[in-house]
């Protein structure tokens, strides 16, 4: 919505390649009589009021689009074909948690939820908002856990508690040194036994879905698919670095190159990528968006 004292604000938006589909003027509430039946019209309003709580964003229009099938596919597994059991996933870089609630909010035909799910972010912020939302959503029981943790750039995972009372460190698996008391930071192998052993209530060591949307560490995108069930999938989706497009942010050594990940991916045994594209985000930046399963040989 343009305010009423900002003219020209939404044509800044465009100038810099965002996608509004839709605008509206501030004055139209109080001179357009009309408006409220046209947002109706559109399924951009409701004229009743209800206790149900939703979404203001939508997730990633890679998952979006690609959720029903992958449903359809884990689903179709002769394991859990008849199963109750919910579908795991694990969001890696959750953020604000938009694309993990959305994804804990789809029911099954019956009405059953579809999905669990661990939360993993370095900002205590970003898990404590992912919580709130699956609180604020009802979707609390599904939200198996949230952890704070950095990956750095040689792919070890730097496990961050407050206290560390709940994190044992030893030789086997300390890389650095010793946990700093101030921080109370320590440094573990990542994806290692010791660390699932250790947090196992939290996360579970295998999962149908991994997400990692608009993160990019490159050292871990090898390890996932040991984090991965047979028939499971990986969706990624991030910034590109693409001669078409000229933006800042990120820098350019924070972006994928063309094709990267499915270089990486196709050369990694048992991986088979089942969706590769170039789209863009709703501010015009370009994003390579990849799908990646897990076939059953392994």
């Amino acid at each position: 919505m343009e305010p009423s004292d900002a003219k020209g604000a939404t044509q800044w938006l465009f100038d810099r390649g965002w996608n509004c589909p839709w605008v509206f003027w501030e004055g139209d509430f109080d001179q357009n009589v009309n408006l409220w039946t046209d947002l109706a019209s559109l399924q951009l309003a409701e004229s009743t009021c209800s206790d149900q709580s939703w979404l203001m964003f939508k997730p990633a229009p890679i998952l979006e689009e690609s959720v029903d099938w992958i449903e359809r596919s884990l689903k179709s597994n002769a394991k859990s074909s008849e199963s109750q059991e919910m579908l795991s996933c694990l969001d890696i870089g959750c953020g604000s948690g938009r694309d993990l609630a959305w994804l804990l909010s789809r029911k099954a035909v019956d009405g059953r939820p579809m999905w669990r799910a661990t939360a993993v972010d370095s900002s205590h912020g970003a898990t404590n908002r992912t919580s709130a939302i699956c609180e604020n959503m009802g979707l609390s029981g599904q939200l198996d856990g949230t952890l704070n943790a950095k990956v750095a750039v040689n792919g070890l995972w730097r496990l961050l508690t407050r206290d560390n009372s709940n994190v044992q460190v030893n030789n086997a698996s300390k890389k650095g040194g010793k946990p700093t008391a101030a921080t109370g930071e320590s440094t573990l192998e990542f994806f290692s036994e010791t660390v699932q052993q250790q947090i196992s209530g939290t996360i579970p060591p295998k999962h149908d879905l991994i997400i990692t949307i608009r993160f990019l560490v490159r050292s871990i995108l090898p390890h996932l698919p040991s984090l991965l069930n047979p028939g499971g999938y990986i969706i990624i989706s991030h910034f590109v670095d693409h001669e078409d497009y000229k933006y800042d942010q990120p820098r350019q050594n924070h972006r994928l190159g063309m094709n990267e990940l499915r270089d990486l991916f196709s050369s990694l045994e048992g991986m088979r990528v089942v969706v590769d594209k170039l789209e863009q985000i709703e501010d015009g930046r370009p994003v390579n968006s990849i799908i990646i399963r897990k076939e059953y040989s392994l």
